[in-house]
């Protein structure tokens, strides 16, 4: 079996032209285990078997606590629903995934072409080179994508934040953007038993994503998930909103979980950037 820093190394020198350096868009070439361009500008293979492209230092809130739990609940079919429906959608050759966590989401969509995947969080990635498929994985800021201008015909961004400069410039000319965010009652669950809003309100993010592109698709999705025993823990723990209750609460609510789980979300698809 080949060492996860090899099998980077052979997926990057496929799609090494699809790369391009995030400080000044010069090409890359491969060399060694190292990502160089022209400027001399550096980024190592890690042993792990992904990319930092990253130059400075990142607070990270998001953690192998909360990426394992989310991993767990992804792969026993929370979001098979939404899943199935994007990878219905998909065109092209290429796949982005935007903020792809722990890497469940672009490993199950299983898209036969090439694909990418990157988060800021560097829990999220280690866990995600575990993943089967054939990906190249990187740490990487939505300010500076280290991807081509013109080059990747899906991106992905599922529950992230969006840069739309950056995304049109890397977005094909036949390419989409395929965003998911969270709708009214989405993990009212959860929201229920730590006593916080039941209503998410997502218009200003669905107005800011129209105001992008010409050509929006729109799909709404809401069904009932029932959570196996063993991961209504996992549940708990695979979401931010935890953060925002005390101890107390937590303590309470684990000691009886929520035994469903309600996704209620917006597939957006934007084409033909304005």
């Amino acid at each position: 079996m080949l060492k996860k820093i090899d099998r980077a190394y052979n997926i990057l020198e496929n799609e090494l032209s699809s790369l391009a350096c995030p400080k000044c868009g010069e090409d890359f070439v491969l060399s060694r285990y190292s990502l160089k361009c022209k400027n001399n500008h550096n980024f190592d293979i890690n042993k792990k078997g992904y990319v930092n492209f990253l130059s400075h230092k990142v607070v990270e809130n998001y953690t192998k606590d909360m990426f394992i739990p989310r991993g767990q609940m992804i792969q026993a079919g929370m979001y098979a629903p939404m899943l199935a429906w994007i990878k219905s959608h998909l065109v092209g050759t290429s796949l982005l995934d935007i903020g792809c966590g722990e890497g469940s989401f672009i490993n199950l969509l299983d898209f036969e072409g090439s694909n990418f995947a990157f988060d800021i969080a560097r829990d999220g990635i280690s866990l995600a080179t575990n993943q089967e498929l054939a990906a190249f994985w990187a740490i990487a800021d939505l300010t500076r994508l280290p991807y081509k201008n013109k080059s990747i015909d899906n991106l992905l961004n599922i529950f992230t934040p969006s840069n739309y400069q950056e995304f049109n410039r890397v977005m094909s000319v036949r390419g989409q953007l395929i965003k998911v965010i969270p709708d009214r009652f989405y993990l009212r669950e959860l929201r229920e038993a730590y006593g916080l809003p039941l209503d998410y309100d997502n218009r200003l993010v669905l107005e800011k994503f129209k105001n992008n592109y010409q050509e929006v698709e729109e799909k709404e999705l809401s069904y009932t998930f029932d959570i196996p025993e063993n991961l209504r823990l996992a549940f708990l723990e695979m979401s931010p909103l935890e953060w925002q209750v005390d101890q107390e609460t937590k303590d309470r609510v684990r000691k009886n979980p929520p035994k469903t789980a309600t996704v209620h979300v917006k597939i957006l698809v934007g084409r033909d950037f304005r």
